[in-house]
């Protein structure tokens, strides 16, 4: 079982990882590759996160 976390932990990561990158990508054209780009895709990453640990959260707790 904490293999199978360890696993979808990684893999989760990754897609974030890919996602961060797809981004700057698709922003780069318009927006440039400068640091105000790349602090608001990781803080909008971040903001994400935060939003889905906290409504995750509450409905494992709801369903524990």
């Amino acid at each position: 079982m904490r293999s199978y976390l360890y696993f979808t932990v990684f893999i989760a990561g990754m897609t974030t990882l890919a996602a961060e990158f797809g981004a700057s990508r698709l922003l780069q054209n318009i927006y440039g590759s400068s640091n105000p780009v790349w602090a608001s895709i990781i803080g909008l990453i971040m903001v994400y996160f935060a939003v889905g640990y906290r409504y995750g959260g509450r409905w494992g707790l709801a369903y524990n």
